[in-house]
């Protein structure tokens, strides 16, 4: 529960709390589902300052995998079902004051879906939440959120006079550092605008103080002084007692990834999924094979998460809408699996209906040679023991073909 300041000052020996100085940085998620980009590593971000020049591995990305591999095992790790790179930093100028850079990383999927991954470094400030949630907005056509976007598509040249379609999901993860303050103390003096700004709400009317307390609860960090919580508009990371470091906030981080990726793999799969039933058998059964391939994060990856992942995978599968959509694929899939077995049947019904076709004539043909051949005992007349043979497998052929059809229709 906030405590304001001025029932504080109403008592002067009651001092007024220091203010709250973070160490902040942000970590912008947009996630898209690649459908009509042939190669990802074609992507080239306009106005991009170059990074990595000597081709040394970027730390930030070794740390990240160093996590990954804690978190999901070595074998997901060997899979190589999500790689990273290092695309360069994009200057803000005079977007934001302060020393603050934004590190771009382009974060890929086996299944063809990708993210943006945007890292915002800021020197120690107070916190001010309002300012974030201004600047974190995506809705806002004139937040940094929006811009980064923007910057993000501008590839190749194109400047995007067009409209610009949202992202398949845009999730901003905020990491704040508060050195020397006690979590349950700074909970109570903050926690309402912690809410705020995990749930971006640019509204000046404040929560209930019951809303507040139920999001508040739903804390899924194992450290005595963290605090992580999730919602369907942003993620938060929030340490007291310890100086800035972004070990804490990697498996946080890798669990978003992973649930970014999987939502957007699912989005892309239901729409390729989407009227497939007209395509080839040999296209149907491929469609199958990616799907199954690609779901691999939800039935495995995401399922069999430690303790300092499992509760955030399966809660965000929740918030994030992934549940409902892999409902959706699975049903789709079902479809597409019932439309191969119907072509197979069908091609086997045909096969058969040939076969029948082709020794039924065969058998017939054979019995007419042999009873020509003792009618007419004659060797001159074999001629005939041939015309008779020939025109009888032609009748019962086309006899037998009619009734089988006339039978299969029925």
């Amino acid at each position: 529960m906030t405590v304001t300041l001025p029932e504080l000052a109403s008592d002067p020996r009651v001092r007024a709390p220091e203010p709250v100085s973070v160490q902040a940085t942000f970590v912008l998620l947009y996630a898209e589902t690649m459908l009509g980009r042939s190669n990802d590593e074609t992507v080239i971000v306009a106005g991009l300052e170059a990074a990595d020049q000597d081709g040394a591995p970027d730390d930030r990305i070794r740390r990240i995998e160093q996590t990954e591999r804690r978190l999901l095992g070595d074998r997901y790790r060997q899979a190589q079902r999500v790689a990273r790179r290092l695309v360069g930093r994009l200057p803000l100028g005079e977007l934001i004051d302060g020393d603050v850079v934004a590190d771009v990383y382009r974060v890929t999927h086996v299944s063809g879906a990708a993210a943006w991954e945007v890292w915002l470094t800021s020197p120690e400030q107070p916190l001010r939440v309002q300012r974030w949630i201004d600047r974190l907005s995506l809705t806002l056509d004139d937040s940094l959120a929006s811009w980064l976007w923007r910057a993000l598509n501008r590839s190749n040249g194109d400047t995007h006079d067009r409209p610009l379609d949202a992202p398949e999901l845009y999730l901003p993860l905020s990491i704040l550092r508060v050195p020397g303050r006690d979590l349950p103390a700074l909970l109570t003096e903050t926690g309402a605008d912690l809410v705020r700004l995990l749930h971006l709400d640019a509204s000046r009317e404040p929560f209930k103080p019951s809303f507040v307390a139920h999001e508040l609860a739903q804390d899924f960090c194992l450290r005595e002084s963290g605090l992580s919580l999730l919602s369907p508009r942003g993620a938060l990371d929030l340490h007291c007692g310890l100086a800035y470091e972004e070990q804490a906030a990697l498996p946080l981080l890798i669990s978003l990834e992973l649930l970014a990726l999987e939502r957007a793999a699912l989005r892309r799969f239901n729409e390729r999924l989407t009227g497939e039933r007209t395509k080839r058998l040999d296209e149907l059964l491929q469609l199958k094979r990616d799907v199954a391939d690609g779901l691999e994060e939800y039935n495995g990856s995401l399922a069999i998460g430690n303790a300092f992942s499992a509760q955030s995978m399966s809660l965000g599968q929740s918030l994030l809408g992934i549940d409902d959509l892999h409902r959706s694929v699975i049903t789709r899939l079902d479809m597409v699996t019932f439309g191969i077995t119907t072509r197979l049947e069908r091609q086997s019904s045909q096969s058969s209906l040939w076969l029948a076709i082709l020794f039924g004539a065969i058998g017939i043909g054979f019995l007419v040679a042999s009873i020509s051949s003792w009618y007419y005992a004659d060797a001159s007349a074999l001629g005939v023991v041939l015309a008779w043979t020939f025109a009888t497998t032609i009748a019962t052929a086309v006899l037998i073909a009619v009734l089988l059809r006339v039978v299969t229709r029925e």
